[in-house]
Formats: structure tokens, sequence, C-alpha cells
């Protein structure tokens, strides 16, 4: 399979995972840390050559996918929209920040699956 079909594949996963976690309600760092820790176990189990970077790049735009769609379609982003010279740059901070730790967590999965594999064949 060509990497970037699995990048499309993680990516989709992610905003899966996403849309799943927000019917349940679950909260946004638990959904996105377990949806991480998903994406980079799926990249690092397919990809053979630098998982890691893959599986940064996947989560990235995911869940900046995943929080754009968040922002546009309810509640808290027409209230962002509505009170944008004060809240919009926290919540860009906010995005940017989450985005970065759940990039760095899901790159943790797929090192963490990559050398398994590795050491058992």
């Amino acid at each position: 399979m060509k990497t970037r079909n699995i990048l499309l594949i993680g990516v989709g996963i992610g905003l899966g995972l996403f849309g799943l976690f927000e019917f349940f309600s679950v909260s946004f760092t638990e959904g996105g840390i377990l949806g991480a820790i998903l994406i980079g176990l799926f990249i690092g189990k397919t990809i053979d050559k630098h998982p890691l970077r893959y599986a940064f790049f996947s989560v990235c735009v995911s869940h900046l996918l995943a929080f754009t769609l968040l922002f546009l379609f309810t509640e808290d982003g027409k209230l962002v929209l509505q009170e944008g010279d004060i809240l919009l740059p926290f919540f860009l901070g906010y995005v940017l920040l989450r985005t970065l730790i759940n990039s760095i967590i899901g790159t943790f999965g797929a090192f963490v699956s990559f050398n398994i594999l590795n050491k058992q064949s």
C-alpha cells in the first residue's frame, strides 16, 4: 500500500474517532489522546520506513481538521466568532498546543508499535 493512501486512511480514522467521541460526549482531551495513540499504532504497524514522521503528520492533520469542523459547526465555535477579538487567539493557541501534544503522543505510539514489530521479525 502506498504511503499516501495510509496517511489518508490515518486521517480518516482520526476524524472518525473524533466524531465518535463527540457523539458519546467524551472530552476533547481524552478523545484526542486516545485517537492519537490509535492512529500512531496503525501507522507504526503498516509503514515500514520512517513511521514516526508519517504518524506525526497524520495526527496533526486529523486533529486540525477535526478542530476546524468543531469550530465551524458547534455553539462554542459561534461564540468564539462572535467574541473574535478576545477569544480567537486563545482558541487558536489551545488548538495548536493540543494538536502538537497529541501529535507527539501519536508519534510515541508509532514508535512503540514499530519497535515491537521489528523485534518480533
